[in-house]
Order: C-alpha cells, then structure tokens, then sequence
C-alpha cells in the first residue's frame, strides 16, 4: 500500500523520497501518556456527572 501510494504521488509529480524520521521516542510517549490520562479522566467527569473518583494510594 504505501508502495502504491509512492508511486501514485511521484506520477503526480511529487518528489518522493524513501526516510526515516527521527524524534525523541520518550517525549512522544510522555506526551501521549498525559494526553491519554487527561482524556480518560475527562470521560470519567463526563460519565459521572462531574465527580471524580477518590484518589487511591497506588500499589507496587
């Protein structure tokens, strides 16, 4: 599929060039764990009326 796509967007005349993009893997995750946890806990207020649960001490 992305073969196809390549060659379809290089017969448009667009320059297609094979790479691999570099970025810093912990940002992206950090960045998607707190994305991710903001948007459960927002469903979670939505779900329930606007209470959150009670804060629980977390275990090992």
């Amino acid at each position: 599929m992305t073969e196809a796509t390549a060659k379809l967007c290089a017969a448009l005349g667009h320059e297609v060039v094979e790479a691999t993009p570099r970025f810093d893997f912990e940002a992206v995750r950090n960045g998607f764990a707190a994305v991710f946890a903001a948007n459960c806990m927002a469903n979670i207020a939505r779900a329930t009326g606007g209470a959150l649960p009670p804060m629980a001490p977390s275990s090992p």
